[in-house]
């Protein structure tokens, strides 16, 4: 009972969380925005295009709220939006980016994924001046470079990159931790992703599955080399469990690795065909890819070998992944062979 003469205390009501997300109308991205609204946050995001231009913005669910912007741009309009869209953020997922050596020229990829993640950083920090900021990237396990089978990765490991998409992955990291140097309101999370499959990543394997069933499918060396993935569900997963980390980190996130081998063989018995026997050295694979019509990209893919550690974000954030690309590839394959109107086999 209140007392006379007193009045009741107000409860001040819980603040929302507030949530930019980059690269938001596809992918990863786009099942992040999702995730983060379920949980009751407030979500804005970043695309690029007018929707008269782009139809991608219709992906989105309709209680975003979204800011057009380039994010590689320096004009005045194009700062104006981006510190709008900043003002008030909690968590800045910064996702977007351009991901292939084959489709992008090292300026391009300069542009898009250095340039652009320092001009998001400059809009977070000056729109929310002693606020507390937590930018988490997308980054990639490519970072250490592709063919380094013969150790244990951990998020020490020295980087070696070895394209012009890694190194762009590599200087962005380097962008983010110097403004958490002179920012000490700002804690950054790096995820270095393995390679995403699951839905809008199929593409690739199922040009890999055609190889396979056509018996054109050649290993590059023993095909012993160990692929790292993950699968887009656990990404997600991922990075909704870093907004509670208490401290600037780097994350390695792939799933337990295994070798091109195992894959390949899976995916022949699941097509009903013979596994291929042939197989050939690396620089000999990496002259003639186009034999088996495959891109600079899916070659690297193919070809990789690193072995990576996750202790670190198991141990942090108790993440671990919870699907597996033996599982998910034969659902793969089914889908393959469903949309290619093909018999299993031969025949």
């Amino acid at each position: 009972m209140t007392q006379i003469g007193k009045s009741p205390k107000k409860r001040r009501a819980k603040r929302r969380v507030v949530d930019l997300v980059t690269g938001a109308t596809s992918g990863v991205g786009l099942k992040l925005v999702r995730a983060l609204l379920d949980m009751g946050h407030e979500v804005r995001v970043i695309i690029r295009d007018h929707p008269s231009q782009n139809s991608e913005w219709k992906s989105l669910p309709p209680n975003v709220k979204p800011y057009r912007v380039n994010l590689a741009a320096n004009g005045e309009a194009e700062r104006d939006e981006l510190m709008l869209a900043c003002k008030g953020v909690d968590n800045l997922f910064h996702l977007a980016g351009a991901s292939y050596n084959h489709k992008f020229t090292y300026n391009m990829l300069i542009n898009i994924n250095v340039i652009a993640t320092e001009n998001v950083l400059n809009a977070y920090v000056k729109a929310n001046k002693g606020k507390r900021l937590n930018f988490i990237y997308a980054g990639s396990a490519t970072v250490y470079g592709y063919r380094r089978g013969d150790e244990l990765l951990t998020e020490d490991s020295e980087l070696k990159p070895a394209s012009k998409y890694s190194m762009s992955k590599v200087l962005a990291e380097q962008v983010i931790r110097s403004f958490a140097s002179v920012n000490k309101n700002l804690r950054y999370t790096i995820m270095r992703f393995g390679v995403f499959y699951g839905e809008e990543y199929r593409d690739s394997f199922f040009k890999i599955f055609k190889i396979i069933r056509e018996g054109r499918m050649v290993y590059i060396g023993d095909g012993n080399n160990y692929l790292t993935l993950i699968h887009v569900d656990d990404a997600v997963r991922s990075l909704v469990m870093s907004i509670k980390d208490k401290e600037s980190n780097i994350y390695n996130v792939v799933e337990p690795q295994r070798t091109v081998r195992e894959l390949v063989e899976m995916a022949a018995r699941e097509i009903c065909v013979s596994p291929p026997k042939r197989s050939m050295p690396y620089i000999v694979g990496k002259i003639t890819r186009g034999i088996m019509n495959i891109n600079v990209d899916e070659f690297d893919f193919i070809a990789s070998n690193r072995v990576v550690s996750t202790n670190r974000i198991k141990e942090n954030l108790g993440f671990v992944p919870q699907n597996s690309i033996i599982d998910y590839g034969k659902r793969m394959v089914d889908e393959f062979i469903s949309t290619q109107r093909i018999k299993r086999g031969n025949g």
